[in-house]
């Protein structure tokens, strides 16, 4: 009996932790934690429940029918509600990848909700599972409609992966599919081998490891704009230079009079303004540009699949934004910047090099506005 239930004893131990951690450590009042926190709760709860069915389930604790009955009840009732914040969770986690609303189609919540009044009617049916006279857990002739189901999400998880993974990062993707794709085989195995309780602690590892995902990309992004930061920048730049055929383009972009607004308006108003800036920009080139807030109000853009002339025509759309935004936002100030831009080429000895004189292209640029000015 232990070994059923061994692995759902470690990894509710394991998520306890993780869920303590979370409730001090996470912003509560973003939609996507919370929704974090609830699915380890409710896996903590399921598994747990899971124990207990195990322990029931012997004909020596035939006088615990009824515990048994309520356990594997409750346990059903759970699934569907797993499934709804499931979904929720994996929409507000493709937005956060993507940087940029996604289409939901809310039928896709129906299959859960007719989960749920099925595991409801099951109480007085037993059609997706009971438990007999003599205390044996028994599948009932429904039960075929939980995996089903729970198949169905799983393969509308991989469709949305597959449908915008050109706007995914590679990382981001094959985490993505490899998730998807382990919840699916374990799901498989325990529908053909009953005696194997491996879906929720499959479920529970996995939430640790999104968990320790999470912590190690928020070191990689600013908070403020979530731009890719100076550390992911360096990370980044030192794969680069152990390239032996590079094809970059750079874009090194500086707000122009950015410490007047600071100075006039207040820094809330400044971070509004660097926040209205990143977006823009965002929005402005393709998915699969690099683009860093090396600090301040400087920005990089790095592309390997972009050559100049393409990245010109990036750059006219994004200052075309730019003044589309001056002319609708109302603010007392415009959003102004200067800008170097280059390809790289064999004239320079290295990353760094060419990197560098990207920089000083915008500087020179920021100078002659200034000296315009005098």
């Amino acid at each position: 009996m232990f070994w059923q239930v061994q692995t759902n004893i470690v990894v509710s131990l394991i998520l306890g932790i993780i869920i303590a951690h979370a409730f001090f450590r996470l912003d509560k009042s973003e939609l996507i934690n919370r929704l974090f926190m609830y699915l380890i709760g409710l896996d903590i709860l399921i598994m747990l429940l899971e124990i207990g069915s195990v322990i029931f389930n012997t004909k020596n604790l035939s006088t615990f029918r009824i515990l048994h009955l309520i356990v594997n009840i409750l346990g059903f009732i759970i699934v569907p509600v797993f499934l709804l914040l499931g979904v929720l969770y994996f929409e507000c986690w493709l937005q956060k990848a993507l940087r940029a609303k996604i289409k939901c189609n809310r039928w896709i919540y129906v299959p859960a909700i007719i989960l749920f009044v099925l595991t409801l009617i099951n109480i007085r049916t037993g059609w997706i599972a009971t438990v007999s006279l003599e205390n044996d857990y028994i599948r009932g002739q429904l039960f075929w409609i939980v995996p089903t189901i729970t198949l169905f999400y799983l393969g509308y998880g991989i469709l949305l992966i597959w449908r915008y993974h050109k706007r995914l990062t590679a990382y981001k993707y094959i985490m993505g599919l490899m998730y998807f794709t382990i919840i699916t085989l374990v799901v498989v195995v325990q529908v053909v081998c009953e005696d194997y309780l491996t879906i929720w602690s499959t479920v529970g590892g996995l939430l640790v490891c999104a968990y320790v995902f999470n912590i190690i990309d928020g070191l990689q992004y600013d908070a403020l704009t979530m731009m890719e930061n100076k550390q992911s920048y360096l990370s980044y730049t030192s794969k680069l230079a152990k390239k032996q055929k590079l094809t970059l383009t750079a874009i090194n972009i500086d707000l122009d009079d950015f410490k007047i607004i600071n100075d006039r308006y207040g820094h809330q108003e400044g971070d509004e303004a660097l926040k209205s800036f990143s977006q823009i920009l965002r929005g402005s080139f393709p998915y699969k540009h690099r683009i860093f807030r090396m600090g301040g109000d400087e920005f990089l853009i790095l592309s390997e699949q972009q050559n100049k002339k393409q990245m010109i025509k990036y750059m006219e759309r994004f200052k075309e934004r730019v003044k589309a935004y001056n002319a609708s936002s109302g603010k007392v100030y415009d959003l102004k910047f200067s800008y170097g831009m280059d390809s790289y080429n064999s004239d320079y000895k290295c990353v760094e090099e060419f990197l560098k004189y990207v920089d000083s292209m915008m500087y020179t640029q920021k100078e002659k506005k200034k000296r315009r000015r005098i």
